[in-house]
């Protein structure tokens, strides 16, 4: 007689591969991989399914997106030839073929994955709703609790962000300004201690008659022999 085979609820299989039960409904989803169900419509597992998402974390804690890992799973699964191939380059620290780039798609922003995890607890609400199923209404209850946190700590990391932003534009601002008023003042007193030297050079020849009659005979010593020299240079002329 054959023995049967062993099946784990959706918390079992969570404890086994030690994530949380919305980790692995994430993971069916971007890895198109169907959900078995049992005649209440809860989701159930197999050892070999365990076996294949300890090997999905295995390879995400090694750095591989979940790209390039459904990307196996349709290429035969870990056990095919491209399977076994990756999970050696990955355990070895390997980068993938250049013509297998397109497997290294840049991952989801937080935006895009915050869109499919509430997507997905929407689902498991509509499920425990249905199968009135009070583990898995606790495990909603959670999930909800820690999405919520989890928006929480992103809008207030976005908010304090834009703050930091506004405040250093602020005082990129307040800069500008005051090194504008730096150049400005310094301008300033240059115009001023120039036209200071200028009035301190004038008044010195005011206050100093001897110099300004000295000034004035040379001007009369200069006129003088000017008119000389007119009138001999006109007496030989004639």
């Amino acid at each position: 007689m054959k023995q049967a085979e062993k099946i784990f609820m959706i918390s079992d299989a969570a404890r086994q591969v030690q994530v949380e039960a919305h980790v692995l409904r994430y993971w069916e989803e971007e890895l198109d991989m169907p959900a078995k169900r049992n005649e209440m419509g809860h989701r159930y597992y197999t050892e070999e399914d365990i076996n294949q998402f300890q090997k999905i974390k295995e390879l995400k804690e090694q750095g591989l997106q979940l790209k390039a890992i459904r990307h196996i799973l349709k290429s035969g699964g870990f056990q095919s030839d491209i399977g076994k191939r990756h999970v050696l380059m990955v355990k070895k620290g390997e980068f993938l073929p250049v013509s297998e780039s397109d497997i290294t798609v840049q991952e989801e922003t937080r935006e895009q994955k915050n869109i499919r995890l509430q997507q997905l607890l929407k689902e498991m609400i509509v499920e425990a709703v249905h199968s009135s199923n009070e583990e898995l209404v606790r495990e909603v209850k959670e999930s909800l609790l820690k999405e919520l946190d989890y928006q929480f700590r992103l809008q207030e990391e976005r908010e304090d962000a834009r703050e930091e932003e506004r405040i250093s534009r602020q005082e990129e601002h307040f800069r500008q300004i005051d090194d504008l008023l730096r150049q400005r003042n310094k301008r300033g007193k240059k115009g001023n201690s120039v036209r200071m030297e200028k009035k301190e050079r004038h008044s010195e020849k005011n206050d100093n008659p001897e110099e300004m009659i000295n000034s004035n005979e040379i001007d009369i010593q200069k006129k003088d022999k000017q008119k000389v020299g007119f009138f001999w240079k006109k007496k030989v002329n004639v």
